[in-house]
């Protein structure tokens, strides 16, 4: 597995949900996690996502919070937030080339720098699709 192609997924998080047990995840908020994944293109030109399993992890020596640094690398790289105004209100608008921009809401530090870009103690999140 390349270095490069690992990304956190963003996804519904279920603490009975067996699957979500063995897959490498943190918990982000009520139902959402961040699961550790390689992505990327398949010979199809589709986008393939394939999950780290923990076992695989653990058996291969691997620290989680390693894995954790380089997919949060991985997102941040071209990664942008932009300001939006509508009616009145400012939001958000995360961008990526080739996806998974929503899951910039569980970077460690997204929701202090978001609320201090806002000038607002509280986010909403919002997924267009």
């Amino acid at each position: 597995m390349d270095a490069k192609t690992i990304l956190p997924v963003l996804r519904e998080y279920a603490p009975d949900d067996v699957y979500a047990q063995s897959v490498v995840y943190r918990p982000v908020a009520d139902g959402l996690g961040l699961f550790l994944a390689s992505v990327a293109p398949t010979e199809s030109g589709t986008v393939g996502v394939r999950y780290l399993m923990a076992r695989d992890v653990a058996a291969n020596g691997i620290a989680e919070t390693a894995l954790f640094e380089t997919a949060y690398a991985n997102l941040t790289e071209g990664l942008r937030v932009n300001g939006v105004e509508d009616e009145g209100q400012t939001f958000l608008a995360l961008e990526r080339e080739g996806g998974f921009a929503a899951s910039a809401l569980g970077l460690p530090d997204f929701h202090a720098q978001a609320a201090e870009w806002l000038s607002a103690p509280r986010l909403f999140a919002g997924f267009p699709d």
